[in-house]
């Protein structure tokens, strides 16, 4: 099965979704530079974010849905393997019991 989600949204309003998830149209660069190996300082450059404002969107919201099926299957199949745990500690325990033999003279 094939599951699509879609949202129409303006410009503007992806703007607005990006920067409360923490995206910036910029990002800073820091380089340190180290002059005849005595100074050392660092500059910081203000350059173009490679993620676009709508491309943040799509990730952080599919890094949710990765994240939440994810936990949920998790939880579902250790159910599975938690009552097949059961299962098998019964049967060996009924296979021992039934393997005991005892005696009192």
């Amino acid at each position: 099965m094939k599951l699509s989600i879609t949202a129409t949204l303006t410009d503007e309003e992806v703007i607005i979704l990006a920067k409360e998830k923490w995206w910036s149209p910029t990002v800073t660069e820091t380089k340190e530079k180290i002059e005849e190996w005595v100074f050392v300082w660092y500059e910081t450059t203000e350059l173009p974010n490679p993620i676009t404002a709508e491309q943040f969107i799509v990730n952080v919201y599919q890094s949710m849905i990765v994240q939440d099926a994810t936990k949920v299957f998790t939880e579902y199949r250790t159910q599975e393997l938690k009552q097949q745990i059961a299962q098998t500690e019964n049967v060996v325990t009924e296979q021992v019991t039934q393997a005991i033999t005892s005696s009192i003279e």
